[in-house]
């Protein structure tokens, strides 16, 4: 019979990995990085060994994945400075195949937010330069172009060449696909930022679902017809989060966190009544699409212009008749004879309906 501790392990695995809720943070703790909890994305190992597997060499596998490794953890180190000097650290970052994804980082201005996003992929593109200006030295550069291309490491026998080939690569592609503007990637976070300059939080989060959604698809039609399989692998992968964030979002709270009819899960100050109202009327306002907004705000401003013209009109229907009486119709000019026509039209509507 195996010992206790092996029987208990993989209760253990399970608890540290369904710890959190979503695909977003599946993941394993393994440290801190400058004083935030760091952890590793499953996605982690699954890349390396596919690494291993499409290179043909484990050693050149493990060298690829070490680089991985070390580029991403210099991508949120880069992250993490840029937030420190704005105070305001996320509480983990989660590292996964093409960064890292913060949680519970206090609210950001647009330009802390681009300072914050965009630090990352500044870091890999210096790296990527350096190492590009070496190979160019070497002249090995003029195959890397391609972020698809199938890495070959036949095509040079040094060690140290491929690596620094290897390391070109990985931070060249960092930089690119991070400059895609979808979550979780960074310019999809600074994309986010600028729509919250315009639009509210719900208004902001279904234009990045739709968004998100559409490039995904994009992405792994193209896969196809190109017979790109990284894209297609990248591309399913970013679909399949936003179509767990879309059924978060539209999914209602379940009774596990209910007692006699009253949510608990953010606390006693669920039982405020104005409290429950406004989350009601987030849920109502969740459930109306963009367009819709739209339509309903350009209603809501048409009226109230009118509403400011009708005033504006009645506030001049007074000067207007006085003129009329003492000089009589002919002395009106034509913005006034405007006003009093449309007064009239509008007494005459009101008196129909009556």
């Amino acid at each position: 019979m195996p010992p206790p501790f092996l029987l208990a392990m993989p209760l253990f695995i399970i608890r540290i990995m369904y710890q959190t809720h979503s695909l977003l943070t599946f993941s394993f703790p393994v440290g801190r990085l400058l004083g935030v909890p760091l952890r590793l994305s499953f996605l982690m190992p699954v890349v390396a060994v596919a690494l291993m597997w499409r290179m043909g060499d484990m050693v050149y596998g493990a060298i690829a994945s070490t680089i991985l490794l070390l580029s991403l953890l210099g991508h949120e180190m880069a992250h993490l400075l840029v937030s420190r000097r704005h105070h305001c650290l996320p509480s983990t970052v989660v590292l996964w195949p093409l960064g890292g994804m913060q949680s519970g980082r206090s609210r950001l201005t647009f330009r802390e937010s681009m300072a914050i996003s965009f630090a990352g992929p500044l870091l890999n593109l210096i790296v990527a330069a350096i190492c590009g200006w070496q190979l160019h030295q070497l002249d090995l550069l003029k195959d890397m172009w391609n972020p698809f291309a199938m890495f070959d490491v036949a095509a040079v026998k040094d060690l140290s060449n491929n690596c620094l080939r290897m390391a070109f690569l990985t931070n060249y592609c960092l930089c690119l696909f991070n400059l895609i503007p979808v979550r979780p990637l960074d310019a999809g976070e600074a994309f986010r930022s600028f729509l919250g300059l315009r639009f509210v939080e719900m208004e902001t989060r279904d234009l990045m679902l739709r968004v998100g959604l559409v490039v995904s698809l994009f992405g792994i039609l193209t896969g196809f017809v190109f017979d790109v399989s990284s894209l297609v692998a990248l591309s399913s992968f970013l679909l399949v989060l936003h179509l767990h964030e879309m059924l978060e979002w539209s999914t209602p709270a379940t009774t596990a966190d209910t007692f006699m009819g009253y949510d608990f899960s953010e606390g006693y100050t669920s039982l405020n009544r104005a409290e429950e109202q406004s989350a009601d009327d987030e849920v109502e306002e969740a459930a109306y699409g963009i367009l819709d907004r739209w339509k309903a705000r350009r209603e809501d401003e048409r009226l109230m212009r009118e509403t400011e013209e009708r005033e504006l009109d009645e506030q001049q229907l007074d000067r207007i008749l006085e003129k009329v009486h003492t000089d009589g119709r002919e002395s009106l000019t034509v913005p006034e004879l405007t006003i009093l026509n449309r007064v009239s039209a509008r007494l005459r509507q009101r008196h129909t309906h009556e």
